[in-house]
């Protein structure tokens, strides 16, 4: 599986999930964050994106969003 890269951004009390361009894309503090293994998913609404789990489940911890 190929996944899109992504960066974050602190804001205050947001989390922001950057796109490769570092447009924001959701709060990630306003999205449920899904652990499948290999994969972390980030759903709400309308939007859902795949990260890669090996590189961004630390950084989620770090930042009190664990996923579930």
């Amino acid at each position: 599986m190929r996944f899109d890269k992504h960066g974050i951004e602190v804001d205050g009390d947001c989390i922001w999930l950057l796109d490769a361009g570092g447009q924001r894309l959701c709060d990630l503090t306003e999205m449920q964050l899904l652990d499948f293994g290999g994969r972390i998913s980030v759903e709400g609404g309308l939007l859902n994106f795949d990260l890669d789990a090996a590189e961004w489940r630390e950084r989620l911890i770090a930042l009190g969003l664990e996923p579930h």
